[in-house]
């Protein structure tokens, strides 16, 4: 993740996204299972980012983009992504689905029919604007 502009600012990142899923997925049945899911299958993600540079990169830029607005939710429980945000992020889980085990598809299909409905992200005050 070259784009992240050092340790310090990754960690910085890692610090709001550790808070992100203790103080708010942490509440919620849903949030539970896709932190499980992450932990599942965090080494073969790892492994696909190992075998893709890009695409490590990709998800460190987008890493970056997104937590200033994970630090907002986290301060007024609500946040909005862009649409092409948002569709980064899918475009990010589609490629992991397609590069992963069948196991792994099986695991991104299931998070993008969440994430699809729009009151899924909303019960974490996220909503996706143009």
């Amino acid at each position: 993740m070259s784009s992240l502009g050092g340790r310090h600012e990754a960690d910085t990142h890692a610090s709001v996204l550790r808070k992100f899923r203790d103080t708010i997925l942490s509440t919620t049945t849903s949030g539970k299972i896709l932190t499980g899911l992450y932990y599942f299958h965090a080494e073969e993600i790892v492994e696909i980012f190992a075998d893709d540079p890009d695409l490590k990169e990709k998800v460190g830029d987008l890493v970056e983009e997104l937590t200033p607005r994970v630090s907002q939710l986290l301060l007024s429980n609500h946040t909005a992504v862009t649409r092409a945000e948002f569709d980064q992020i899918i475009d990010v889980l589609n490629t992991l689905g397609e590069r992963g085990s069948p196991l792994l598809k099986v695991t991104v299909n299931f998070i993008l029919n969440q994430i699809d409905k729009e009151s899924f992200l909303q019960q974490y005050g996220v909503y996706v604007v143009k």
